[in-house]
């Protein structure tokens, strides 16, 4: 307890950028219950979360994988698994504590359990907002290969950059479409967050 207190201190004197530097390049160094104390200091001092959780959540998962029985081809790929199956099943209207269950179930650890299913608001947000890109740089792609075919028929260029624009067009098009699909799951999935957090805030 003592311990614990000191390393409160010691967060507690930091500015806000020693604060962040020291959890983007420590956190992964943390025991449990600092890293708590470090997510406790941020959340007092209105500091954005997501600078430690995702990356703290995907090595503790990493770490995890290496100490189960069954031998997995990537490490990457298990992590990748495990956040997207809770992904799944808060799209599909679980609550955290029924998700945090699920996880225990399929083998991981409750702690890293518990930390998963507080920061699926904070994931479900980031990859809405890649997907939201995603659709620009597509919006991007097609353009380009609209003036392309648009130029060839023209006669400004040859005909060849006429196909290729056709083909650069289609590829941007499938891009939107594949990223506004993708950004539309995330969008429910925060929605079903904030529905869940307004009826706990109610309760």
């Amino acid at each position: 307890m003592i311990e614990l207190n000191i390393v409160k201190e010691q967060y507690a004197r930091m500015t806000d950028q020693e604060l962040q530097f020291f959890a983007v390049n420590e956190s992964d160094k943390l025991t449990f219950e600092s890293f708590h104390l470090l997510k406790a200091e941020f959340e007092k001092r209105n500091l954005d979360l997501s600078v430690i959780e995702s990356a703290e959540i995907d090595k503790s998962l990493a770490d995890l994988d290496r100490q189960t029985v069954f031998e997995k081809a990537a490490t990457l790929e298990f992590t990748n698994s495990v956040w997207q199956f809770a992904l799944d099943q808060k799209e599909a209207g679980k609550t955290n504590f029924e998700i945090y269950h699920l996880l225990l179930n399929k083998g991981v650890d409750q702690q890293y359990a518990f930390m998963l299913t507080q920061s699926l608001d904070t994931k479900s947000k980031e990859l809405k907002e890649n997907y939201t890109n995603e659709m620009i740089a597509g919006w991007i792609i097609l353009c380009v290969g609209l003036v392309a075919v648009y130029l060839a028929f023209n006669g400004t260029l040859s005909g060849m950059f006429g196909l290729y624009g056709f083909l650069i067009t289609a590829g941007g098009g499938f891009k939107i479409y594949k990223s506004a699909s993708k950004k539309e799951k995330y969008q429910k999935i925060t929605k079903n967050i904030e529905t869940e957090n307004n009826n706990y805030t109610e309760n």
